[in-house]
Formats: structure tokens, sequence, C-alpha cells
């Protein structure tokens, strides 16, 4: 069932009405041209008004993109430039309601936001799987992030999510059918085909092969990627280098035109190929303004010696059987989860996965952070002993690096 657009746009005028009457009380009498301003500028309203965002969000759909938009700069002028599809499709079965609100793809990226309603109060509603579909191809090769909107942990009727993935490889620009496909946790299954009325924007490639040396220590920027979803940047890390650079902190763009894009906030920020050669970085999008010039820039980057980064642990017996020697964690394990706490720095991810006694990788999971500074994470269904890979270490080699990019 699709929702009419008709109702979507009256329920924005609402909101914008709602707003008028509030600001009619305050300062007497508002003109027709200051409603057609606020219709225009809605989603800079948002992002300037608490009243009107405070509205805008009890609105069906619009609820999570006055959320991202806060966040994420490239949403906004996706939006603002017509580049957001609104879909309102909506599907029932089994006491379940999914209504998909819209969608954001371009060749590297699909974004969508979408409704949970139940019946009944359910505590698993993040418990589904989602499959993208172009012309009847399951897109498979990326990497995906999917959360809630609300915070909604406990038991609920109604809960908001988005979905975002980015592609390890580009999708046909041309082919405009799709298919969101929901499968929840008791095997029920919706499916929402629905086509694109734009076309896919073409990606804005740029080869750089920058290298850039720090403290002895080297790395190449490769390649730059713009699509309206988001900047994605490839660095790539000398393999003769005598440390394990480990992370790139505070990174940001800073283009020609004055502007500037941090990383993602919410989402997915970034991950590694494969062979765990390079890192790719995802960063808020300028796709719709030209530039000529950006430079990145690096707060701190952080690094360790060469072939240290791990602790040895026994998952069988509860034993940390080695540490560095620069480590300042208090490290123990109890029934396959991690408790970590720096003496000396606030809690980060300082680990993401294992490697066992095979070679293979496992996962951490429920990861928390604590306001006393301790991070948890389990490694579920391994009873062996395992190297877990350092993530996060507070060691940096440089600060304030600044890196120039001419832009392709």
């Amino acid at each position: 069932m699709r929702i009419p657009k008709q109702q979507l746009r009256e329920g924005r005028i609402k909101a914008l009405q709602k707003v008028k009457k509030e600001k009619i009380r305050k300062k007497g009498l508002v003109g027709l041209g200051s409603i057609i301003l606020l219709c225009i500028g809605f989603i800079f309203s948002v992002q300037q008004s608490p009243t009107l965002a405070s509205f805008a969000a009890k609105i069906p759909g619009l609820s999570t993109l006055v959320e991202l938009i806060q966040d994420n700069k490239g949403i906004q002028d996706a939006i603002d430039h017509n580049y957001y599809e609104e879909l309102g499709l909506m599907q029932s079965k089994d006491g379940k309601t999914v209504t998909l609100h819209g969608a954001i793809i371009d060749e590297y990226n699909v974004f969508l936001n979408y409704d949970f309603d139940f019946t009944q109060k359910v505590a698993n509603h993040n418990q589904y799987n989602i499959e993208i579909l172009q012309a009847g191809k399951l897109i498979m090769e990326g990497t995906s992030s999917r959360g809630t909107m609300d915070d909604a942990d406990g038991p609920v009727s109604h809960s908001k999510h988005k979905f975002e993935m980015h592609l390890l490889k580009p999708i046909d620009r041309e082919l405009l059918d799709f298919k969101v496909t929901i499968t929840f946790y008791d095997g029920t299954i919706l499916e929402f085909p629905f086509t694109l009325k734009n076309p896919l924007a073409k990606t804005k490639v740029t080869k750089a092969n920058k290298e850039v040396k720090v403290n002895g220590q080297r790395f190449t920027i490769s390649e730059i990627r713009r699509t309206p979803l988001r900047i994605a940047i490839d660095i790539e890390e000398n393999p003769n280098n005598t440390m394990k650079i480990l992370s790139y902190e505070g990174m940001a763009i800073h283009l020609n035109t004055g502007n500037q894009r941090e990383l993602i906030m919410n989402g997915l920020t970034a991950f590694q190929s494969e062979n765990q050669t390079s890192t790719t970085y995802l960063f808020q999008s300028n796709y719709f303004y030209d530039a000529d010039e950006m430079t990145i820039i690096f707060d701190e980057i952080m690094a360790v010696p060469k072939d240290d980064h791990f602790i040895e642990v026994n998952f069988a017996t509860n034993e940390v059987l080695y540490i560095p020697n620069y480590i300042d964690w208090d490290i123990s394990i109890h029934n396959n989860e991690v408790t970590i706490k720096s003496k000396t720095s606030e809690a980060r991810q300082y680990v993401m996965y294992a490697i066992k006694e095979d070679g293979s990788r496992i996962d951490g999971s429920n990861v928390r952070l604590y306001t006393d500074g301790q991070f948890k994470t389990t490694f579920s269904d391994y009873n062996g002993k395992a190297k877990i890979i350092i993530h996060f270490f507070d060691n940096p080699i440089g600060e304030n690096v600044k890196v120039p990019i001419i832009l392709q």
C-alpha cells in the first residue's frame, strides 16, 4: 500500500502551521510570505529551530530525517537537491506493519528510513534481516549498519529505523528497479518493490595517490570517491612501517569552497579491505557543491610497535596470557566477556575482533562503554586461545597533520 503523498505534505504543512501559530502569539502577525519561506527553508529551519524540529519529529517519516539532518550535512544536501526519494510504502502481515518512508541510493550507497508497528508490544523488534535487490539481483558486496532512531530497547509497539549500506563495487546506474525485503525473527516476510524516479548520480573519483610521512611512518591516500551520500577516502598503510597505525583521530575535510565535512557521526564510519591493507573512511558528502581542492586534517595519528598490537587470551580458562608492555589497561575475562579499563584515558572501543588458533576471525559483539571508563565486549561460542587485536591505544605519533588534495 502506498501512502498518498498529499497526506505526507499535509503533515508537513500542519507542523509548519503549528510553528506559525506559536510565532503569532509571540510576535503578533506572520504573513503568507513567511509561511512560504518556512516551507522552502524547511531543512535549514529544522537545523536552526528546536521548536520546528520538535513538531516535525512527530510526523511519520520525518522524525528519522530530522535526526539525520541535524547530524549529517550530506543527507541535508541530498534532500535540498531532491535526491531523496519519498516512497510512502506500507505492508502489513502477522500483526506487523512496516512503512518504508524513503530512500537515497547512489552507485556506492543505500540509505533507507522506515518504521515498525506491532499490534502488541514486542521486545525483539531489532531482530530482523534486510535485503536489497536491484533488477532482481541481490546487492551483497558491501558493509552495512542498521539501528533504531528512538533508543527503543524495551518492548514497544512502534519503532523508527534506518539502514545504511556502503558497497565495495558500484551498482549499475541505469537499473532503477529495486526491492527491499524484510524478514522478521518469526519468519514473517514483507517486500517493497519500487522504481526510482531519478537516475543514480555518477560518482566523482579522484586518484590521489598522495603519500604522507609522519614521524618516520608512511601512509598513502590512494583514492577519493564522492557520491550524494558519502565521501569515501581510501588510506593504505606502508608495509615497511616500523609501527602499526591504529587510528586517525579527529579526521575532517576542509574544502576550498569554505565548507567542512566530518566523519559520519551515526552509522557506518569506516571499514577495512578484505586483506586488511587499506581502510576506507566515510565522510558526510559535499557532492552537490563544486570544489577543486580539499585538505584532509588529522588531529592525531595513533600507532604502536608493529607486530605487537594484540592481547593473547585463553577463553577456556579466563586467562590473559600476554599483554604488550606499553599497555596500561586492567584486563579481565569472564564467560567470553572481555572487560578493559584504561588507567589514564576515558573508555574507547579498544578492541573489535580476535584471531583464533586456526587463523580465523571472531568478532566482538554486545559492545558497551561505561562512564567509569570500562569497555566490555563479548566473543561468543569459542573456548580456546586467541589473539585479540588492539583497535585503539592513546599513543599519538603525529598531531594536526594537514594533507592538501587536488580533486579531479
